[in-house]
């Protein structure tokens, strides 16, 4: 734990104290004061000190072009490029589900995941869509660890799609472990939709 000083106009300096969170190759530095997530997360229902609004669905977002930039350079490419959502300050986002969008946002904005467990699949297709790098590794390291059965070849899908390489590499190899118990599904849907996953898998069974 450490302390800082900020200096303010009327020649105050203003005292926070820090925790220092070490997590392995990377070090954080967070207010230990919990206010000041609060105050952040506040700015995206505050309409008045926004200065783009985002529709999702039927869900409206109020939300700072300055954040949304430096944390995604997806956003920044938006509002720096003369496109119609930086000359319209209005942006609408029709793939997404509001409650997945919004706990995007959350991340965006403070760094923490709420409802990881509920989401992780539509988090991973958002996070990777606007390059929130950490969150897509928040994702991908949650389904690493909660591969299974039922929901292996969504994972599967998905980890191709979006590259996440090592949960598509886990997933291949849990279908071959695990083919025996997976004889109700549709192969050949599956196969239909995505044949070059399905090669994969006859690949890596001729391994093993």
């Amino acid at each position: 734990m450490f302390y800082g000083y900020s200096s303010h106009s009327s020649g105050c300096e203003v005292a926070w104290q820090y925790v220092l969170v070490v997590n392995k190759s990377e070090r954080t530095y967070l207010p230990e004061d919990s206010q000041l997530v609060e105050n952040f997360l506040s700015l995206l229902s505050n309409e008045t000190l926004s200065d783009v609004t985002i529709q999702v669905g039927s869900e409206k977002f109020y939300a700072q072009k300055a954040i949304l930039s430096v944390r995604s350079p997806v956003f920044a490419a938006m509002f720096q490029s003369g496109m119609q959502e930086s000359t319209q300050n209005r942006l609408t986002v029709d793939d997404i589900k509001p409650e997945v969008f919004k706990e995007m946002l959350r991340y965006v904005y403070v760094g923490k995941v709420e409802r990881l467990k509920e989401m992780p699949h539509e988090l991973l297709v958002a996070a990777d869509k606007y390059a929130v790098d950490r969150l897509r590794k928040i994702c991908e390291n949650h389904l690493l660890g909660h591969i299974n059965k039922d929901t292996v070849l969504k994972t599967l899908a998905l980890a191709d799609l979006h590259h996440a390489d090592e949960l598509k590499k886990q997933s291949i190899q849990f279908i071959c472990k695990n083919i025996k118990s997976m004889q109700g599904t549709d192969w050949m849907d599956y196969n239909g939709a995505h044949p070059d996953l399905v090669a994969a898998i006859l690949s890596a069974m001729t391994e093993i």
